[in-house]
Formats: structure tokens, sequence, C-alpha cells
């Protein structure tokens, strides 16, 4: 699997785990923050196997 590297955005005064994903919707790419971290407890993705 390669490794993705992405730099952490800043919020006020600290840096946080934020990227910025495109999602399909309706008929274009519409541009959505998500917060990812390697060592969370939780996620909002959901697993969908094809």
């Amino acid at each position: 699997m390669p490794v993705v590297t992405y730099r952490y955005k800043r919020l006020k005064s600290l840096r946080v785990p934020i990227v910025t994903l495109a999602i399909w919707y309706g008929e274009g790419w519409h541009p959505v923050e998500a917060y990812v971290d390697s060592g969370a407890t939780y996620r909002v993705q959901e697993d969908r196997k094809r």
C-alpha cells in the first residue's frame, strides 16, 4: 500500500489532520473536508465492499 502524506491544516492556532476530499454528488464533484487520524477511535466514513 502506498504512503500518502498530507500537511495538517491550521485551525485557529492549532494544526489539525483535516484533508479536502472530492465527493461526486448530483452532476459534479464537491469539496468536503474530513478529519483523518490513523490513531482515532472513531470515524465517519463507512466501509463499503463492492
